[in-house]
C-alpha cells in the first residue's frame, strides 16, 4: 500500500522486516535446510534446460 505521497506505508515495510527477521530465525534453526531444498531444485532445472 502507498500512503499519500506514494511512499510504502510503514506497516507493510514492518511485516517485510518481521518476515525477513522469521526467515532468519527457521534458516539459523535449521542449518543446511536451504541447501537439501535448492539442490533438488537446481537438479530439476538443469534437467529442464
Amino acid at each position: 500500500m502507498a500512503n499519500a505521497n506514494g511512499d510504502a506505508a510503514p506497516e507493510r515495510e514492518d511485516i517485510c522486516q518481521v518476515l525477513a527477521r522469521i526467515v532468519r530465525a527457521i534458516e539459523a534453526l535449521k542449518p543446511g535446510q536451504a541447501e537439501r531444498v535448492q539442490d533438488p531444485l537446481r537438479r530439476n532445472l538443469l534437467k529442464k534446460a
